[in-house]
Parts: structure tokens; C-alpha cells; sequence
């Protein structure tokens, strides 16, 4: 493009696109999701600690009496091991893609421009945290049901001991 008086010029001309900001931002991406999954598996832990307190003390409160166990201690127990089996599917070692293979990374810098490469890598990191997302969110679910079958628990136990 010629430089006339009073026309536009585009500074990009001749240069290949600045990719970078794509890439910083998947990496942000990337480490919030990681952020979130270790602190689900961290509630999923505690999640477990607080519904094993609830069935010692509900239910060994419950237990002590002379009349038989009721009903809801048995929801009470159905419950708390439905939460300890949600929790081993969430903590379960999952097989998420963190990273990227060095050799790949080399194929593309053989391959391509610089700002290729950083196109390249934006976009795989991209396409990984869609699959990684879908994963995490399996997961958040499986902590969800677990905090409502913690909620049915402490509820049956309460009301086995208000029966005692």
C-alpha cells in the first residue's frame, strides 16, 4: 500500500498476526481450571469428614436408645455411603490434559512462523480446556449430589434421634 496524504495504513501489513494475547488468556484458562478442580477435590475431602461426623454422632446418638433402629437410620446410613462412594468418583485420578508434548512443540516451530506456533498452541490449549471443562463439570456434579445426600443424611439421622 502506497503512503498518500490523508489515506489509512495498516500497521499490520507485511507482519504475520500478534497471537499472544490468545495464548495468555488459554493459559489463564487453563490455571483457573486447575484452581477449580483442586479446590473441588479439597470440599469433596471435607465434604466427607463433615458426613462422617454427622453419622458418628446422629448416629451413634440414635444407636444408644433400647427401642430398635428405625427407618431413618437406614436412610441415614444409605446416605453417608452414598456420599463416601460420590467422593471416590470425584478424588478418582482422572486423565485431564495439562500440558503438551515438547515434540509437538518443536513440529510447530519447524513448521510455521513464530506467531503460527503461538496461534497453534492458543488454539490446542483452547480445544483441551473444552474437553477438561466438560470433565470438571462431571465432577462438580458428582460433588453436588453428594452435599444433598450429606443434607438427606443429617435429616434422617436428626429425626432418628427425635424419635428415640
Amino acid at each position: 500500500m502506497l503512503d498518500t496524504p490523508g489515506a489509512a495504513v495498516d500497521p499490520r501489513e507485511g507482519r504475520e498476526p500478534d497471537y499472544t494475547l490468545a495464548l495468555e488468556e488459554a493459559r489463564r484458562s487453563w490455571d483457573a481450571l486447575n484452581d477449580e478442580l483442586s479446590a473441588l477435590r479439597t470440599r469433596t475431602i471435607q465434604l466427607v469428614g463433615i458426613a462422617g461426623v454427622a453419622a458418628s454422632v446422629l448416629g451413634g446418638i440414635a444407636a444408644t436408645g433400647a427401642r430398635p433402629l428405625r427407618w431413618e437410620s437406614g436412610v441415614g446410613l444409605v446416605a453417608f455411603l452414598t456420599v463416601v462412594l460420590l467422593a471416590f468418583a470425584v478424588l478418582w485420578p482422572r486423565r485431564l490434559s495439562t500440558s503438551i508434548q515438547p515434540t509437538v512443540l518443536v513440529k510447530w516451530a519447524e513448521l510455521a512462523s513464530p506467531e503460527q506456533g503461538v496461534k497453534n498452541l492458543a488454539l490446542y490449549l483452547g480445544e483441551k480446556y473444552d474437553a477438561n471443562r466438560k470433565k470438571i463439570n462431571v465432577l462438580t456434579t458428582l460433588f453436588c449430589t453428594g452435599l444433598g445426600a450429606t443434607g438427606v443424611e443429617v435429616l434422617a439421622l436428626t429425626g432418628a434421634l427425635a424419635r428415640r
